[in-house]
């Protein structure tokens, strides 16, 4: 379990360490103003037991949820043990990065795992799940979503019932589903023509630097021409194998600043050693938060070419700040608490990253998964290999 003075940042699922102070929140601390009087007024005339911990529980929850912020959420024990496994790679489910979409507050299909339950069912990025188990969802009860969907160790096999409705399409489907044990590996690796390496990242995890350094070494790093980095359909994740990676790549420099409610800023650095090599990195429109940071941060330096379509466009962090210890174990508030910008000093929050060389998906490829795309059908990548062949 983590140590309850350590913070965790996070950018959409996003994370690295920040000096904040525990005493930020204090769920014992006697709750002001309407919430006292709330809480006298159960205590004098509810009819029946009270779970004095459980109340708090939700005065605070229902406090993050009344910020109107989809990133924002008070965690339980339960949903803080799923975080941290989930970023060592291994959780139960369904395997689909979801998220809310802020234009009509549906819960959409970021990216399916590869091999997944989800994948194998034919899940797409930008599909909408409507209901599960014929229980509506939204982004009103997202975390009640994707907890139904994770299930537990127990539920491993179980089927769950899915109303999707596909990306770009009008009529929902229903899917039946197994959940099961998933392995998330974050990095693959082939080679292309003329000594080109390339490498897809699907998210950031806390070993996703490592997995890709591998990668480099297992493509003959000295060997190698150019290297092609697949960011398309990456969501994000953990900003502390983010900032690994980008100073593995990146001369001397900021690679991301966040900047804060009171004005202060922290940037984030790399050092004068890093691998030198000419880069291409591919992008589209589900390529999100830390795939930005890195994809920005490459630009910005000079460092690679990015080719595809323009970026998702969020530019928010969110905290994981260890809040208290229940009976059910610790819990955490997860809160948007800053901004970042590019090392040039661009937000691109609602904006995006816009492609040095844009370069439309087929329609007929929308939503495919990259490492399903044929070599000479990916128009995106034929153009990197282009580019780097030069």
């Amino acid at each position: 379990m983590k140590n309850n003075k350590t913070v965790f940042a996070v950018i959409v699922t996003f994370f690295c360490t920040l000096l904040l102070s525990t005493a930020f929140f204090e769920v014992n601390q006697t709750p002001p103003g309407m919430v006292q009087k709330a809480y006298n007024t159960i205590q004098k005339n509810y009819y029946g037991e009270i779970d004095e911990e459980k109340l708090y529980e939700g005065a605070v929850a229902g406090m993050v949820a009344a910020l109107g912020d989809p990133y924002s959420y008070y965690m339980g024990a339960e949903n803080y043990t799923e975080l941290q496994n989930d970023l060592n790679s291994e959780f139960t489910g369904i395997g689909a990065t979801v998220s809310v979409d802020p234009t009509d507050n549906l819960l959409t299909v970021v990216a399916p795992v590869e091999g997944s339950p989800a994948a194998q069912a034919g899940l797409k990025p930008n599909d909408k799940i409507l209901s599960i188990n014929d229980m509506a969802v939204s982004g009103d009860n997202y975390q009640d979503a994707v907890k139904l969907m994770r299930g537990d160790e127990s539920s491993i096999g179980e089927n769950i019932k899915l109303l999707i409705r596909p990306a770009g399409q009008q009529d929902a489907v229903v899917y039946n589903i197994t959940r099961a044990k998933i392995v998330n590996h974050t990095v693959k690796h082939k080679m292309l023509p003329n000594q080109i390496g390339y490498i897809q990242i699907t998210n950031f995890e806390l070993k996703t630097d490592q997995e890709f350094k591998s990668a480099v070494d297992a493509l003959g790093k000295d060997s190698l021409k150019g290297l092609v980095i697949d960011l398309r359909y990456n969501p994000g994740g953990a900003f502390s194998s983010t900032k690994e990676i980008a100073d593995y790549l990146l001369p001397e420099g900021i690679i991301t600043s966040f900047e804060y409610k009171d004005g202060s800023k922290t940037e984030y650095k790399s050092d004068a050693n890093y691998y030198d090599i000419p880069l291409a990195v591919l992008i589209n429109g589900s390529s999100a938060s830390a795939s930005e940071v890195l994809s920005g941060a490459l630009h910005d330096h000079g460092r690679a070419v990015l080719i595809g379509e323009k970026t998702y466009g969020k530019g928010i962090v969110q905290s994981i700040i260890p809040f208290d210890e229940t009976k059910e174990g610790e819990t955490a508030l997860y809160l948007t608490t800053s901004g970042y910008l590019t090392p040039n000093g661009n937000n691109i929050h609602h904006l995006g990253i816009a492609p040095d060389i844009e370069v439309p998906t087929p329609e007929y490829l929308k939503g495919t998964n990259p490492a399903d795309i044929p070599q000479e059908e990916d128009i995106q990548l034929q153009r990197a290999i282009s580019e780097l062949s030069k």
